[in-house]
């Protein structure tokens, strides 16, 4: 059956061939009862608006499958605060469950050391990714090639620069100017040295020497002492020593203390003197190279030192005439000075030399 033959049972048309005029009315009665069964079927009660059920207003309920206003199964709606801080933790706000605020505490992309942030675990696995183990240490962001590495405060896991270094072939190295110490005192790296100069070697010079080699033999325990004797005398008499310098001599000046013995009883506010000086030779060098310059030591009696052994003040630096180098030798002259004012003789024991070093082997 065509369309049409519907219109034509709902308005009782008879006829299948109906003229333009009736085709307008068949089809205004169509119209006409389409819109009394639309209206039979709208219901504009204070439920329902038309096919569905009017809103209640109650903005936790939801339309529900069988046209019905209700809350969600299972619990309340949610309610929250007006605003909120990005990134910020939402925690329930009481024990009704249906109520949320924000926490204050934010979301963080680093781990800080505060109480308003939480961090990521991204945060958190770089944080713990920068912490050493148990047993790393940690050091300074450069330091000396092969400088030994120092503990820096009493914590176990701190490194610091150190000015000592141990090179590849093992060997180890301080700055010049630092001391080694062994128990607490010092070591120098460039350690003075001793030389003694006996009385009772070398030779008188032979223009204005001294009188002669002298022994005394003490009265109760006789012990022998030895020396080069100087008479009292208006003028400097002297005495000659050379001595082949070790390799480690570090070519500087060089400083002496003079010791005495005499038998004599003067004492009354006199002055022995001494001085020394000395001139380095070097393989072929002339023999006949001037002296460097004297430095002298005095002694000031102020009461008897009959049979006492004295030492004089150490002398200021004494510089080598001619050139010091390694391997040289250096000749030196001691004088007692005719114008101290001793009246007795004396016996000079020895001139003990300190002389400075670049090595701790002579070599």
């Amino acid at each position: 059956m065509a369309w049409y033959d519907t219109i034509f049972v709902i308005i009782n048309l008879d006829t299948k061939q109906p003229t333009p005029s009736q085709w307008y009315a068949a089809l205004r009665a169509y119209i006409d009862k389409i819109e009394l069964m639309c209206l039979d079927l709208v219901d504009v009660s204070a439920t329902h608006r038309g096919l569905c059920p009017k809103l209640d207003g109650n903005p936790n309920h939801f339309l529900r499958s069988d046209g019905e206003q209700a809350a969600p199964p299972g619990s309340g709606g949610v309610g929250g605060a007006t605003g909120s801080a990005d990134g910020e933790i939402i925690v329930a706000d009481g024990t009704g469950g249906d109520t949320i605020k924000g926490s204050g505490i934010l979301i963080s992309q680093s781990v800080e050391n505060n109480n308003t942030t939480v961090p990521t675990g991204a945060a958190v696995q770089d944080a713990l990714d920068a912490l050493p183990v148990a047993g790393d240490v940690v050091g300074p962001a450069s330091s000396t090639d092969n400088a030994l590495a120092r503990f820096d405060g009493p914590g176990g896991k701190t490194l610091q620069n150190s000015l000592m270094t141990v090179d590849d072939n093992g060997t180890a190295n301080i700055p010049a100017a630092q001391k080694y110490k062994v128990g607490g005192a010092d070591v120098f790296n460039t350690p003075k040295r001793t030389i003694i100069l006996h009385g009772s070697g070398g030779k008188a010079s032979t223009t204005d020497g001294n009188d002669s080699f002298s022994t005394v033999e003490t009265s109760t325990n006789k012990i022998l002492v030895n020396g080069s004797k100087f008479i009292a005398s208006t003028s400097d008499k002297y005495h000659q020593w050379e001595t082949p310098m070790p390799d480690n001599w570090d070519l500087g000046t060089i400083k002496a203390v003079p010791w005495i013995y005499t038998d004599s009883t003067d004492a009354s506010d006199h002055t022995i003197i001494f001085g020394l000086q000395c001139v380095a030779i070097r393989n072929g060098d002339n023999a006949d190279t001037a002296w460097g310059t004297a430095q002298e030591s005095t002694i000031t009696v102020a009461s008897s030192i009959a049979g006492k052994e004295v030492a004089g003040a150490e002398t200021t630096a004494i510089t080598p005439g001619g050139t010091a180098a390694k391997g040289c030798k250096l000749r030196f002259r001691t004088y007692r000075k005719g114008a101290d004012t001793h009246t007795g003789d004396v016996i000079l024991t020895q001139w003990a030399l300190e002389i400075g070093t670049n090595n701790f082997s002579d070599e």
